[in-house]
């Protein structure tokens, strides 16, 4: 069995404000997932699974609200 990948990524914007962070096992999301509003409030939050959105799934508006919940 060979050593899995793991690499945390972060993505920030032009000004070093936070825009996404998740994990990568080989190549794939696996794990908490949030991408973030140039405001710094929360976007969009998830948990991954091998590459897929597992659970739920939130959205939020600007103003830190939450727009929507979708089950998967």
């Amino acid at each position: 069995m060979s050593a899995k990948s793991v690499k945390p990524i972060r993505i920030c914007g032009p000004k070093g404000n936070l825009l996404r962070e998740y994990t990568e096992i080989d190549g794939k999301k696996d794990g908490p997932f949030k991408s973030y509003y140039n405001n710094g409030q929360i976007s969009t939050e998830a948990v991954y699974e091998n590459g897929k959105i597992e659970g739920i799934a939130k959205s939020y508006y600007p103003n830190g609200q939450l727009n929507c919940k979708v089950d998967r």
